[in-house]
């Protein structure tokens, strides 16, 4: 039996949460199963979300695990039970669990062990990558007033790094737009509200030229890249650019460009995703296999190194 059911990903960014819309993805599982993911960076706390599959009425879901014990380790020493996390007033972020104390360094295996009542124990074990060096990072912008009061956004960045030489290298490359909902009252006062990330229908972006192979994720806002093609070379690559925003209602954050390097199970599995996706419009195409590193369950536990530079919008 093809079990169907709608997976949530979750990104895990430096200093903000970002949920991507649930996905249907094809998994040749009938059974139940325990999904683990988690992307995690230096100096920041872990964040591990755990769902299991369910069957109702023939239709096959996932929900979210509550009472987990989640615990993570330094080869076999023990460092710490993680706890759990609710996010009251926002029904967007789900449940997960998170380090007190514990922030994870660059080069070091850590490994999670994850207890679920009726399931055997999951391990999942990854580290941190040496992030490659960062040349200076570029941004311009046109700002153009449309039709309804909108404003249009036009932009360009130019980013380049070098590429470790001699080993398999991978990278994820990100473009985040967050705007700022407020309202101003009867006295005159702006009130600031909830801060989201650009509708990404409302933005577009692309690579200039086709000189560096990529696949871009299932977000329509970043990019995932091996160094098959260009090790140890020196690499620039050009990005532009749009979106479109109503300044009545939102005011934008600053533009924001991330840069990581990744394992090479986060890229087979957020690349084993964007397939997925896109072999869903192909009616000859067969279901793309989700990569999986989590022994006893399925999903993603997985180190990077991030860089993120800032650029404010001007007008």
């Amino acid at each position: 039996m093809k079990l169907i059911y709608k997976l949530l990903v979750v990104l895990l960014g430096v200093s903000f949460w970002t949920c991507e819309q649930p996905l249907d993805i094809n998994i040749d599982r009938a059974d139940p199963q325990i999904i683990v993911q988690s992307n995690f960076s230096e100096n920041h706390v872990l964040q591990v979300v755990v769902q299991k599959t369910e069957e109702f009425s023939s239709n096959f879901f996932t929900t979210i695990i509550t009472n987990a014990v989640v615990q993570v380790y330094d080869g076999e020493t023990f460092i710490e039970t993680l706890e759990l996390i609710q996010v009251l007033d926002d029904e967007s972020i789900p449940p997960y669990y998170q380090s007190v104390f514990f922030t994870p360094s660059v080069g070091i295996a850590y490994t999670i062990k994850v207890e679920v009542p009726g399931f055997e124990s999951i391990f999942a074990t990854s580290a941190i990558p040496m992030g490659a060096n960062l040349g200076d990072v570029s941004f311009n912008n046109q700002t153009e007033s449309i039709e309804g009061g909108l404003e249009s956004i036009s932009f360009e960045v130019g980013m380049g790094f070098d590429d470790p030489k001699g080993i398999a290298n991978y990278y994820h490359i990100l473009f985040i737009q967050e705007v700022t909902a407020y309202q101003i009252n009867l006295q005159g006062d702006t009130i600031l509200e909830n801060t989201t990330i650009i509708d990404p229908q409302n933005l577009q972006i692309d690579p200039i030229n086709g000189d560096i192979t990529m696949i871009k994720f299932t977000d329509n806002r970043s990019f995932l890249i091996n160094d098959e093609f260009f090790d140890g070379q020196q690499i620039s690559i050009p990005f532009k650019g749009k979106f479109i925003y109503d300044p009545n209602k939102f005011i934008l954050k600053p533009f924001k460009v991330e840069f990581r390097t990744v394992t090479r199970d986060y890229y087979l599995y957020h690349t084993s995703f964007a397939k997925n996706s896109q072999s869903g419009s192909d009616p000859f195409s067969g279901p793309v296999v989700i990569h999986n590193n989590v022994k006893g369950g399925s999903g993603l536990f997985s180190g990077y190194d991030t860089t993120i530079t800032e650029f404010d919008i001007t007008n």
